[in-house]
């Protein structure tokens, strides 16, 4: 197999990256400064750190925004979506298992207005997904990282994935 200058030199500059990440958030004691995204239009927040993810500008939507690690290997995905069809939380949770049953499944919580689904692909990627049903918007929060990256990522998820979709 054979890998080109360019390759070689992502991988390293993404492991220099978040080996840095890692000393700053472990080494010093100090946690990653939180920024909290609104949308206003589809009524839900999103704290995300700052240091990790910055908000592309230019593909925002009123209904999606994307947030991207420097090295483009993390993103977060959130998004608001009136439903012209209703639908119940649990037609949407089969329809998503449906779609991601070639994957594995990690974990699958739910309560009575959200659920979130963990799963792995087979690119070495670990997903996080949390869909919130309110009224007739389904609001959707998408987060992928590297499984090489699990240790640095899981507790900022799950402090993203708690902070998903706080209304105004």
């Amino acid at each position: 197999m054979k890998f080109s200058f360019l390759s070689i030199f992502k991988i390293g500059f993404s492991l220099i990256f978040f080996s840095l990440m890692v000393l700053c958030a472990q080494g010093w004691g100090q946690k990653p400064e939180f920024k909290t995204y609104h949308n206003f239009q589809y009524s839900f927040s999103l704290s995300y750190p700052s240091e990790l993810f910055t908000q592309q500008k230019g593909t925002q939507t009123k209904a999606e925004n994307i947030f991207i690690s420097p090295d483009g290997l993390a993103k977060i995905n959130a998004q608001g979506a009136y439903l012209s069809h209703p639908k119940n939380l649990n037609q949407i949770i089969n329809d998503k298992l449906k779609i991601i049953e070639k994957y594995k499944l990690l974990k699958k919580e739910s309560t009575t207005k959200s659920f979130i689904l963990t799963y792995e692909k087979e690119n070495q990627t670990q997903v996080l997904e949390k869909y919130v049903l309110h009224q007739d918007i389904l609001k959707t929060l998408h987060i992928e990282y590297p499984i090489s990256h699990k240790e640095l990522f899981e507790p900022i998820t799950k402090q993203i994935a708690q902070s998903f979709p706080n209304a105004h």
